[in-house]
């Protein structure tokens, strides 16, 4: 098992952010999760995991009005990670009340 994690520590605006990972072998994507510090106040988050420039969700990581967790659905078409696959991650919907957010991408060796 291998976790990518990214923690943006109260991020202001939107779009491309954090580290890209390099996979160094073939995965499987078996677990998302989103831990924001403080409870979204309004909108709530969204933020989108990467391979490749393309999304891996049907339903993309949300963290919605006053939780401080979420998570979100694969693709049911999603196959293997290849090997040298770039992980970006975005966030797509700032509430603006998140403060420190982690998210983590949980991979299974294939």
């Amino acid at each position: 098992m291998r976790t990518l994690v990214w923690y943006l520590p109260s991020p202001t605006r939107t779009g491309a952010v954090g580290p890209v990972y390099k996979l160094e072998m073939a995965y499987t994507a078996v677990e998302v999760w989103v831990v924001t510090r403080t409870a979204c106040g309004g909108a709530g988050l969204i933020v989108d995991v990467l391979v490749d420039g393309s999304s891996v969700f049907d339903t993309r990581p949300q963290v919605t009005r006053l939780q401080t967790e979420g998570t979100g659905i694969f693709l049911r078409t999603l196959g293997p990670l290849r090997e040298d696959s770039l992980v970006s991650l975005s966030v797509d919907q700032l509430d603006g009340t998140e403060g420190d957010i982690t998210v983590g991408l949980v991979l299974e060796e294939r």
